[in-house]
């Protein structure tokens, strides 16, 4: 028996853009039917035990066009099911125990801290994400997860440095630069009542702010070792250099402090006017505390404080510095 075979026709992919354009599209049709998110409840607010746990989580990793059209398909349904939810209303509970982490893997958990008393904003909550990735990608870490649930979970793979990731993770990042009264603190050439604040030590609070954190240039930001000893060098926008040029000319031998999250970095005294707009912070550093610092500075303070409620260590895990 003869048959005549024909052949197929070929099955032409779409492209890209195409796949792109069609997602956008259906997404266009479905957002305005979201519910709005209510606010963030703190995680260490109380409610019944039962309640359900609805987490989002944020991958680092990267993604072709085609990968990413099926990422924004899956968003729009993980949007239709988790609205209805109440995921950000939801009753929060204490977090108990540690997460057992998989093979080579290090899973973290941190409460975000109020601000007078005040949750993260949407807005805020993104922010406090990006700059989290920002530092942990700065570190060299580049496959992790991170959940929002009823606190804040970062999982790592690989090999990672414990002692880094809490330094990176336990500071805000706020930067400042305070005068120390000469009435109070006294100068190089003769001492105060009070004693100049050593390394560690928290800040006056009544004390007035001379540099903001905003008034750094992020870009110029750097460790440096070029006189044998470990330091973190910086430079300040126009408005800073201005501020500081002004004040240095007319407090020469007065202390100033440079305080990181309201503790003193350092407290030197200025020998004479700054007019380059830049400076230094010493410390007695270590290189790997050097660029930490450097680091956390690097990326910007985050929108809130977070502190580490538990941590899980795969068997690729160190805890040294």
């Amino acid at each position: 028996m003869n048959e005549q075979f024909r052949p197929r026709p070929m099955l032409h992919q779409p492209a890209d853009d195409h796949i792109l354009a069609g997602v956008r599209r259906r997404m266009a049709d479905v957002e305005p039917l979201l519910p709005a998110a209510p606010a963030w409840v703190p995680p260490t607010t109380k409610g019944a035990t039962g309640a359900r746990r609805v987490q989002v989580r944020v991958r680092s990793r990267a993604y072709g066009l085609r990968g990413l059209a099926v990422a924004f398909a899956a968003v729009a349904i993980v949007a239709l099911v988790v609205g209805p939810l109440g995921f950000r209303g939801a009753p929060g509970v204490e977090a108990t125990g540690s997460p057992r982490p998989l093979f080579g893997m290090t899973v973290l958990r941190y409460a975000v801290d109020s601000i007078d008393g005040r949750s993260p904003t949407k807005v805020e909550e993104t922010q406090l994400f990006d700059m989290i990735g920002a530092r942990l990608r700065a570190a060299g870490i580049a496959q992790f997860e991170m959940a929002a649930g009823y606190s804040l979970e970062i999982d790592i793979h690989g090999p990672v440095d414990l002692t880094a990731v809490r330094y990176l993770l336990g500071h805000r990042g706020v930067f400042e630069i305070v005068p120390l009264p000469p009435g109070q603190y006294g100068t190089y050439l003769g001492a105060g009542p009070k004693e100049v604040p050593a390394s560690g030590d928290q800040i006056d609070p009544a004390l007035p702010v001379l540099i903001p954190d905003g008034d750094l240039l992020r870009n110029q930001i750097k460790p440096d070792s070029s006189t044998g000893l470990w330091d973190v060098q910086f430079r300040l926008n126009a408005d800073g250099a201005g501020k500081l040029v002004a004040f240095s000319t007319a407090h020469v031998n007065d202390f100033i402090a440079i305080v990181l999250d309201g503790k003193v970095v350092s407290a030197p005294y200025i020998h004479g006017p700054i007019t380059d707009g830049s400076g230094t912070i010493s410390g007695n550093f270590t290189a790997s505390e050097a660029m930490l610092l450097a680091m956390v500075l690097q990326n910007g303070p985050l929108a809130f404080p977070i502190h580490e409620i538990s941590a899980a260590n795969g068997p690729s895990s160190t805890t040294g510095s």
